[in-house]
């Protein structure tokens, strides 16, 4: 079925990446960013990061740093990007998803303020359907405002 192509202030462009713990100095980071910046999305949720990684290119808010391994400095599950500011930032969600896997926040895109979660399930638990992650996101979600767009 033909769905009309909305006018570019009534979209939201979003990504997702996993970028495989690089660092600022990695070698792979310049081309890393490159592919980032061409994606000209609103939002980024970027997994397997570390803390500076987009530093200085909009603003991030980040998972807690204690995800259940032995932590290493910066490094975190889930990291959320915005050209725009984040307000309403929250690192728990629910007190049954596990530390370090969780972050949620609000920010400006065209449409107005979007409320966005970023979860890293772990391998464990990531078949569909699971439990403890489907319950805890869906009581998340029930709880977004409705003055704030979910997408």
């Amino acid at each position: 079925m033909f769905k009309p192509r909305l006018p570019k202030d009534k979209q939201m462009r979003q990504g997702v990446s996993n970028i495989d713990r690089a660092t600022t100095k990695s070698r792979r980071a310049p081309g890393i960013h490159q592919h980032l910046d061409q994606m000209a999305t609103d939002i980024l949720c970027l997994c397997e990061a570390y803390s500076e990684f987009r530093e200085g290119r909009g603003h991030r808010i980040e998972c807690d740093e204690d995800y259940g391994y032995t932590t290493q400095l910066g490094r975190r599950k889930a990291m959320l990007w915005s050209r725009q500011p984040w307000h309403d930032v929250d690192v728990t969600g629910d007190e049954a998803l596990p530390p370090g896997r969780f972050v949620s926040g609000t920010t400006q895109i065209t449409l107005g303020p979007v409320r966005v979660i970023g979860v890293c399930i772990p391998w464990s638990h990531a078949h569909l359907f699971d439990p403890v992650y489907q319950s805890a996101l869906t009581c998340i979600a029930s709880e977004v405002p409705a003055s704030v767009n979910r997408h």
